[in-house]
Formats: structure tokens, C-alpha cells, sequence
């Protein structure tokens, strides 16, 4: 959880450009897609903790493994919930929406760190687009979402 907290810092010192921007964590790195129409790149599923399966599965989260190569965030999944078909407690991943204007400039922007509700029983944060809150903010700001453990897996351990 604390690179939740570090994650601005990370996003503004430790990204580079290919073709697109890759986010350098420590344990993987991230390629953003871009969107062109509304001028803001996707990192998409950022892994942010171990899955928590096996004899993980009541523990404290733990580091995610390193990863090698470039992830493209085709990789990651909604975490359990009885309303889903396809279900995982590999889940711990994380998106977030970055205006080109805060890769350009370098400037800080303000972060909106988005939980979405749910109860525990049902959510994801691939229910949401983010693109429509930054739009809002007239690109002003980032925005993170992120998918937690949100009930009882059924059938899943």
C-alpha cells in the first residue's frame, strides 16, 4: 500500500519515453496506452501487491514479484464478487489516467485517488472510465483507480 502513496512521485521521476511512456517501478515496467482524442495515456493494470492466493490469502500483503520485459496492462482481472462469472483473488491492480500536459511540462498535478464503493461485495474498477473525470477537471489533474478484495471467493483458491 505505501506505493499507492509514492506513485505521484514515481509517475513524475521515473518516466520515459519510447513511443509511448513507460512507468519504471522497481519490480516492473509499464507502458501507457494513449488516447489521442481527449490527449491523456492509460497505465493500465499496475500490479501493487502480490496476489493474494494460497498461503497468502489471510496474510499481509506482500511485494509484487518482479516482472521482466515491458507490461502493457493486457494482464489483470476483477477480483471476486458473486456477480461476476470470471472471478480471481489475483486481482491488486491498479490504473491511472495522466494528461499529456503532466508528462510534458514536468509540472506536478493534483491526484484524484479513486476507491469505487461496493460494500465488499461488488465493484471494480474496471466499471469506471477515468477519461471523464479528467476531462471535468479540464486536464488538470491524474487519476487513480484501483481494484481491492471486495467479498468471498467462491470456488477460488
Amino acid at each position: 500500500m505505501l506505493l499507492l502513496l509514492f506513485l505521484p512521485v514515481a509517475l513524475c521521476a521515473q518516466i520515459s519515453f519510447a513511443t509511448l511512456p513507460i512507468l519504471n517501478l522497481p519490480y516492473a515496467k509499464y507502458q501507457a496506452s494513449y488516447d489521442a482524442q481527449n490527449d491523456i495515456y492509460l497505465f493500465s493494470n499496475i500490479r501493487f501487491a502480490a496476489p493474494p492466493l494460497g498461503n497468502l490469502r489471510w496474510a499481509a500483503p506482500q511485494p509484487p514479484s518482479v516482472q521482466s520485459g515491458i507490461q502493457d496492462g493486457r494482464v489483470g482481472g476483477s477480483c471476486s464478487q458473486p456477480n461476476r462469472q470470471s472471478v480471481t483473488e489475483d486481482c491488486l491492480f491498479l490504473d491511472v489516467y495522466v494528461p499529456a500536459a503532466a508528462l510534458e511540462t514536468k509540472v506536478p498535478f493534483p491526484v484524484l485517488f479513486w476507491i469505487y464503493g461496493g460494500g465488499y461485495v461488488m465493484g471494480s474498477k474496471d466499471d469506471y472510465n477515468g477519461t471523464s473525470v479528467i476531462k471535468a477537471s479540464g486536464n488538470s489533474i491524474v487519476y487513480v483507480q484501483t481494484n481491492y478484495r471486495v467479498g468471498p471467493a467462491t470456488g477460488v483458491c
